[in-house]
């Protein structure tokens, strides 16, 4: 399908991610190609010089093709006929062209370190990426396709680590990344962001720790991600990050990759978790994995804060050897689970109890609709559980392998499943999906600028001034990288704001909490703090007032003082302040006011 030019508009790293293709492939190819131009030039110089001398030797006529190579001048000193035919022409051009690419790349191989470094210090706008597990080659491997550029830094690489990033021709530096030097090597001052993908949480802090201490006076805000394996650490690191860096020159984001796995399967599925009829959604879960508890809270969770008809639940059947236990867990945390879902356990272990009653435990528990999802805690076992349960349940009920990536062995049994008549069958392989950029990037942080911009865009839609073709209207996906970034310096300057005006936010698992009403006098003084945080960010980023708006030209209508703006633009401050209670809770924090000796007041 052609694209059209608002598509292409859309997808900026079209062209850069096209031209790394192509370099790509000649570094792959590029010593097969050295050979096959050699010969192409000892067959040009062999023919040119059979047409222009025909009674000299053909061994002659051999080696002065092979002097090509060294002088393209020594066999014709002797006789001086010109012109020369064409053959002999391109051969003697071609031919030092050839050895000079060949000697080129011999001393970048011999020199690699050094080239390395030279390349990197020539890269602006790259992304540094510190760790090359799993994880970290995942993600490196996603970022070059869409044409970033990337820094690794990696201590000890894997063959396949090390094989990757030749092929992609991607600078590798071999230390520690908790080594400032190494980090300053890497051009931290000068590059978009930096992932940590350690596999240590400590190390991956530490990373994150250096990288603010490397680049103390950026121009623009450099964005950390932090690889942090503990949901709830995560959660915490997150919020006193955000606490205490909001005006710092980089900004470390700690992320749970995991954590995204329940909203990339909802993304993957929205006819089942959102249903186009404005149905409730319907599903089974086997397993008891994290993953398939984690789904039930957040389609829970989702569903609750969406505000529909609270009188319907989203029906969820959860089978597992202690699905009793899980669900009395989930009740007991989140104080309106029930309220929310209605989730039916049946206590079943699959090895011990056999497969034969698992199709009539699903049939009789969950109502027509239903989709089987099936996340047990190996990949094999899951798979080994859907091939026979396709092959009983009716070809109607839609059945969900959840694994956890798709190679090897996995792949092999997912497309067994999905063999012969079961068309019902698929397999979403949820590493694979969550190794992409956006899965790193979705902190706390990030969370909280998008939800910022979705209600930016529904006030927008409210009043009536939306308009689609507006570079700020966008979806998040479409959005400039400068409207993101000014959505991210915002989200990050909450927890400071609401602090300065004698408040403070704390965790919470209640997700029917008494949301906290600022006064009209405290909405106000939020609004101009956050316009004065606005404007200054954007002069500071060279942007100057303008009777019109050009993205192009930095110029906007807006950077004048509170005083000097409309009502209506004002009300464009006030509105995210008024609305910032609601916005965290869906997060899973509450404002609350400090006690009185330790209020701070703006």
């Amino acid at each position: 399908m052609t694209e059209t030019p608002t598509q292409q508009a859309a997808d900026p790293h079209r062209a850069p991610r096209q031209r790394h293709r192509v370099w790509r492939w000649l570094r792959h190819w590029r010593w097969r190609i050295s050979a096959a131009l050699v010969v192409l030039c000892l067959a040009l110089g062999l023919w040119g010089y059979s047409l222009r001398w025909p009674n000299i030797s053909f061994g002659d006529r051999l080696y002065a093709s092979f002097l090509l190579f060294h002088n393209t001048t020594s066999f014709f000193q002797p006789g001086g006929q010109f012109p020369l035919p064409w053959q002999l022409e391109v051969a003697r051009w071609l031919a030092p062209v050839v050895i000079s690419v060949i000697a080129v790349s011999a001393i970048v191989t011999l020199f690699a370190q050094h080239v390395t470094h030279l390349r990197i210090s020539l890269y602006r706008d790259h992304v540094i990426v510190c760790g090359l597990g799993e994880f970290g080659q995942r993600l490196t491997r996603s970022l070059d396709d869409e044409g970033t550029r990337v820094v690794a830094i990696e201590q000890n690489p894997s063959a396949t680590a090390l094989q990757l990033v030749q092929e992609r021709f991607i600078p590798l530096l071999r230390a520690s990344a908790t080594d400032p030097e190494q980090l300053l090597y890497a051009q931290v001052e000068r590059a978009r962001c930096l992932f940590a993908v350690c596999g240590d949480n400590g190390v991956n802090t530490d990373i994150g720790m250096t990288a603010r201490a490397c680049a103390p006076r950026r121009r623009h805000t450099l964005d950390c991600y932090l690889q942090i394996d503990d949901p709830e650490l995560c959660q915490l690191l997150g919020k006193a990050s955000l606490e205490v860096a909001s005006t710092d020159a980089t900004r470390l984001n700690y992320v749970n990759v995991l954590e995204a796995g329940p909203r990339a399967i909802m993304e993957a599925f929205p006819a089942v978790f959102d249903p186009p009829d404005g149905g409730t959604p319907t599903f089974v879960l086997l397993g008891t994995a994290p993953l398939a508890v984690q789904l039930t809270t957040e389609v829970a969770r989702e569903w609750w804060f969406r505000g529909q008809d609270r009188a319907r639940r989203v029906s969820q059947l959860l089978i597992a050897h202690d699905a009793t236990e899980q669900a009395r867990r989930l009740e007991e945390r989140y104080p309106h689970f029930t309220q929310a879902c209605d989730l039916r356990a049946v206590d079943m272990n699959v090895d011990v109890d056999g497969l034969d009653k698992l199709p009539r435990a699903i049939l009789d528990g969950a109502p027509e609709g239903t989709t089987v999802f099936v996340a047990r805690r190996s990949e094999h076992a899951t798979l080994r559980t859907v091939l026979p349960l396709a092959d009983e349940l009716p070809r109607s009920v839609p059945i969900v392998a959840l694994t956890s990536r798709s190679v090897g062995t996995t792949a092999a049994l997912a497309e067994h499943a999905q063999s012969g008549d079961r068309s019902n069958v698929s397999n979403f392989a949820v590493l694979d999906q969550l190794c992409e950029p956006k899965a790193f990037m979705d902190s706390l942080n990030e969370r909280l600028a998008q939800a910022l911009h979705k209600s930016y865009l529904a006030d927008r839609r409210r009043d009536g001034s939306f308009d689609p073709h507006k570079a700020s209207h966008r979806d998040w996906e479409h959005l400039d990288e400068k409207f993101k970034n000014s959505n991210r310096d915002h989200a990050a300057g909450i927890f400071d704001r609401v602090d300065q005006f004698g408040y403070e936010i704390r965790p919470t698992d209640d997700w029917d909490i008494a949301l906290m009403e600022f006064p009209p006098d405290e909405v106000e003084k939020m609004a101009v703090v956050e316009h004065d945080r606005w404007a200054s960010s954007l002069t500071a980023a060279g942007w100057k007032f303008g009777k019109g708006f050009s993205l192009k030209r930095s110029r906007h209508f807006d950077l004048v003082p509170w005083e000097d703006l409309s009502e209506a633009e004002r009300d464009k401050d006030r509105e995210p302040v008024r609305e910032l209670p609601q916005t965290l809770a869906r997060f899973g924090f509450e404002i609350v006011r400090k006690p009185p000796s330790s209020r701070l007041r703006g």
